[in-house]
């Protein structure tokens, strides 16, 4: 029976995980941010609102729905 739950635990945690995953892939901006930032992992929000031709809060707020997901990491590492 323990081994039932533990594996029904699993299987929901990882339907989340799935379903969230899924949900950031489900904005056609959020697909094309992705390949933006595929080319150039450099670009800025400006950069990015520039060439979508959406409004700044927007990017930030797609941005952020990736980051959730997994898809990207914005934390930026300082070099020196």
């Amino acid at each position: 029976m323990l081994r039932y739950i533990v594996i029904y635990e699993y299987n929901r945690c990882m339907m989340k995980i799935f379903t969230k995953i899924m949900k950031a892939l489900s904005d056609p901006n959020r697909v094309k941010i992705l390949k933006l930032l595929q080319h150039n992992s450099n670009m800025c929000v400006y950069e990015l609102k520039s060439l979508l031709q959406i409004a700044q809060p927007t990017v930030s707020k797609h941005l952020k729905i990736l980051e959730e997901a997994g898809w990207w990491n914005t934390a930026r590492t300082a070099s020196g």
